[in-house]
């Protein structure tokens, strides 16, 4: 029987979801050696982070749109496609696989695509809707994944939807966390710093529970353009001595248990692994009622009521935000909103006052966290797909 090859093409500039859960998925699928796997990134050069994670397993990934160890001039970038049809005769891939990828051009051979988040924020172009009914498999991250590109981009192929599952690297705690109302609230954000994932919201929270008079620290986990801002609104607030900008943090599950909640107010959000990871470290999670973030299960959901053209103090910057979102509830396309600073402040105040519903919070968490903490599992799944060669006869 042939072993399967696969070409997978992503970006791994930025230290988000989609390419910490690359390089897991890799090192999971180079220790099973069952298939042979040829990574192509495209756009910038990897983070640092990840290039030391692929050099570790003796990975090295080709730079499509660099030549010579520069990168190519904007009006040369047409050669990508070129160079694919090249590696396309040379390595005879099973499969490309777009992990949060949607082309212009339909690929050469079988292409298989995993969709993470852009078909919220792309434009479904002609040439893009005709790559994604091209794609022999369809993959989303979530069921709001599969609604977005059904009802989007009008796709009617099957879609398969395979859950993030929680990162090796996170380990579930043994005993639901416990607070006491007395305690110095230390509140937590994580995630890259960009106006999509809604970072001055946090601000704006802290900023509340300080007019309330409640003792509290805001820690920040993440780089991005925002970060400018988010100092600036902070001092503006009043509240810089409280805020703390961790930057990108090496390790999450430290991070994780220094903190007492985590607040995800994020716009659009196609699951949301940061909250599955703070409930696998017993940490309540409050956030925004929209997308794939309901099917954590766990999070306290607060519906986005702020219109975005009304929430210029929470959105500096107002690029790259999507125009629809999903609808947990009705399943549906709808304009996208913002969470209210106050109604977070009093959702936190009422998890501090209540120490039972803390700890009730913080186990459920641990139970929704431990169904998705078996990476081999998730890594099974993507297999059957992903290693599923129809040109193969299984019987050989």
């Amino acid at each position: 029987m042939s072993v399967p090859i696969l070409i997978h093409v992503l970006s791994l500039d930025t230290v988000g979801g989609v390419e910490a859960l690359y390089v897991h998925y890799l090192k999971e699928a180079l220790s099973h050696g069952t298939a042979l796997h040829y990574t192509c990134v495209s756009g910038k050069r990897p983070h640092p982070k990840f290039t030391e994670a692929l050099s570790q397993y003796k990975h090295t990934p080709f730079l499509e749109q660099y030549a010579f160890g520069l990168r190519l001039p904007r009006f040369l970038r047409s050669i990508v496609n070129i160079r694919r049809g090249m590696v396309e005769g040379i390595v005879t891939p099973t499969a490309w696989v777009f992990w949060n990828r949607i082309e212009e051009k339909i690929p050469p051979g079988r292409s298989i695509y995993y969709e993470h988040g852009a078909s919220w924020t792309l434009s479904p172009t002609k040439r893009r809707k005709q790559f994604l009914n091209h794609a022999s498999s369809l993959i989303a991250v979530s069921e709001a994944a599969r609604i977005m590109l059904q009802k989007r981009w009008d796709v009617s192929s099957p879609i398969t939807v395979i859950p993030n599952p929680l990162r090796p690297d996170i380990r579930l705690v043994a005993n639901p966390r416990t607070y006491a109302p007395t305690q110095h609230l230390r509140l937590g954000f994580a995630g890259r710093l960009v106006p999509i994932k809604g970072p001055l919201v946090p601000l704006h929270v802290l900023k509340q529970l300080h007019d309330e008079k409640i003792p509290s620290t805001l820690f920040i986990a993440g780089q991005g353009a925002e970060e400018h801002t988010m100092r600036s609104t902070a001092k503006h607030l009043g509240i810089s001595s409280s805020v703390y900008f961790s930057g990108c943090v090496g390790n999450m599950q430290s991070w994780f248990d220094s903190i007492d909640i985590l607040l995800v107010p994020s716009i659009r959000e196609p699951l949301g692994l940061v909250a599955l990871e703070a409930a696998a470290r017993g940490v309540p999670v409050i956030a925004a009622n929209v997308d794939g973030l309901a099917e954590v299960g766990s999070n306290i959901l607060i519906d986005p009521t702020i219109p975005l053209n009304k929430a210029d103090s929470l959105l500096a910057d107002k690029e790259g935000l999507p125009e629809l979102v999903v609808d947990p509830a009705k399943k549906d396309l709808v304009e996208p909103k913002i969470l209210d600073p106050k109604t977070c402040a009093s959702t936190i105040l009422r998890l501090m006052n209540d120490s039972r519903l803390y700890e009730t919070c913080s186990l459920e968490g641990l139970q929704k966290a431990q169904e998705r903490s078996c990476f081999t599992t998730y890594y099974e799944s993507l297999k059957s797909i992903l290693e599923n060669n129809p040109e193969v006869d299984s019987s050989v």
